[in-house]
């Protein structure tokens, strides 16, 4: 809107009243831009049955109101289950209607692995911290008593090292070519 060459005289004189910068000129292109947006109207160009405006929002909530399809008796329904519930196995001369088969062998199984796994992982936490020789302190924290500079000095000295035999390579092939 800002672009349109009929809104810049506007937008110019928004700008030369409040200032680029200010939170008056922002609140008055804000305005500005809901006063020339689109309307909300009742019919949906495509054929939907979308609700657009909020009196139909507003309508559509209270013919819902009542349905008790969307808002059933949520208390009257406990009450109802909780019941059946206690009156189940009140009636001990009465025979089970069918008989359980017996408890499936996956359980055990799922639990024997887990704890497997519970045993693998412990075994390699443990190896991880001998190698990097982690601690835990007095206040709970972990900390390390790897030399942290003892390490970069044997990589400082590898990388040397590894830099003066190819230097050395190098100086070689030129004395082989000529």
């Amino acid at each position: 809107i800002a672009q349109d060459p009929h809104n810049m005289e506007m937008f110019m004189r928004y700008a030369q009243t409040y200032g680029g910068n200010s939170a008056a000129a922002h609140t008055m292109m804000e305005a500005e831009l809901a006063r020339q947006s689109l309307r909300p109207n009742r019919v949906l160009s495509d054929g939907g049955s979308l609700p657009v405006s909020f009196d139909e929002v507003r309508d559509l909530h209270q013919r819902q109101l009542d349905d008790t399809a969307l808002t059933p008796d949520v208390q009257a329904a406990h009450r109802s289950h909780v019941g059946q519930a206690s009156s189940f196995g009140s009636d001990p001369g009465r025979p089970l209607d069918q008989r359980t088969a017996p408890p499936s062998s996956v359980r055990g199984d799922v639990q024997q692995r887990a704890a497997q796994i519970q045993g693998e992982t412990a075994a390699k936490r443990s190896e991880f911290d001998g190698k990097a020789e982690i601690v835990k302190t007095d206040d709970g924290t972990l900390e390390s008593k790897k030399s942290l500079f003892r390490q970069s000095t044997k990589q400082a000295y590898r990388d040397a090292s590894g830099t003066v035999e190819e230097i050395t390579d190098s100086v070689q092939d030129l004395f082989k070519r000529k």
